[in-house]
């Protein structure tokens, strides 16, 4: 039995079933690691953790997240089009896509100025007393540094008087929120840097203007 043992060679099967328990334990070990636990389903079905938001927007398909953010892409089924949204303040809200022209709520000026594409949103989100919802959003993308957009939205939060926040700034996101003098958060930009690409996510509200 033992001289079998040391004669044994292993063939392809075994490699391969190998190459996928070693991947699998360094998925779970990752996600574990990013997390702080271990959800097998949401490592299988991706997008789990979002359905809350996806059952009150029905007309928005999950495409992607980013691990250890609340940033997620979708795609407005009736035009197509893919956006980013970060769901850390509006996981409750039901949200529609608009068009960015002829609207006043909608400033050229609130988007970074380099963009080459742009998805406006209205935002329905109960006040739960947690300090005022936000009523609008626009996701945008261009070919960008994260510094160069952060810079922007720096200049343009205080350039309507607002106090600056940093709620992240790592290789996974930046986050910057607006003041007002009373301390409520009135406007916040999530931005998401990968290679030369820049995703942008501003939401605001009434009393940004």
């Amino acid at each position: 039995m033992l001289q079998r043992l040391l004669e044994y060679r292993p063939g392809t099967a075994f490699y391969v079933i190998g190459g996928l328990v070693l991947f699998l334990a360094m998925a779970v070990f990752v996600q574990y690691r990013m997390t702080g636990r271990v959800n097998l389903q949401a490592m299988i079905d991706r997008g789990t953790e979002f359905k809350p938001f996806l059952d009150r927007n029905p007309h928005l398909e999950f495409v992607d997240s980013y691990p250890n953010t609340a940033m997620v892409v979708v795609r407005d089924r009736a035009t197509g089009r893919t956006a980013m949204l970060d769901l850390a303040m509006i996981l409750t809200a039901e949200v529609r896509a608009v068009p960015c022209e002829n609207s006043r709520e909608f400033s050229p000026k609130m988007v970074y100025t380099d963009a080459v594409e742009s998805m406006c949103f209205t935002i329905n989100k109960p006040d739960t007393g947690a300090g005022d919802p936000y009523t609008y959003g626009v996701s945008f993308s261009a070919k960008a540094k994260e510094g160069q957009v952060e810079q922007f939205y720096r200049n343009l939060f205080t350039s309507r008087g607002k106090r600056v926040s940093v709620m992240q700034d790592s290789s996974r996101a930046i986050i910057l929120e607006a003041e007002d003098e009373d301390h409520n958060t009135v406007a916040r930009i999530s931005i998401r840097g990968s290679f030369d690409i820049v995703q942008g996510f501003l939401s605001w509200t009434n009393d940004f203007h």
